[in-house]
């Protein structure tokens, strides 16, 4: 979908438009979202993000 708004605004109009530059945003907030999901998971699964306690588990 992306790269069929990409090859009809450059099509349309000689030029890279205003509605390339927002897909473009739209991706990097989908992929920081996306992120963002993913910690909210890891924290809710192992209830912290500390390593910590990896770092003991490698010095014993």
């Amino acid at each position: 979908m992306d790269n069929t708004l990409f090859f009809l605004a450059v099509s349309a109009t000689f030029g890279m438009p205003l509605i390339v530059e927002l897909g473009i945003a739209l991706d990097a907030l989908i992929g920081f979202v996306i992120l963002g999901v993913f910690f909210f998971q890891i924290r809710e699964t192992f209830d912290t993000l500390d390593l910590q306690a990896l770092e003991q588990l490698r010095e014993e």
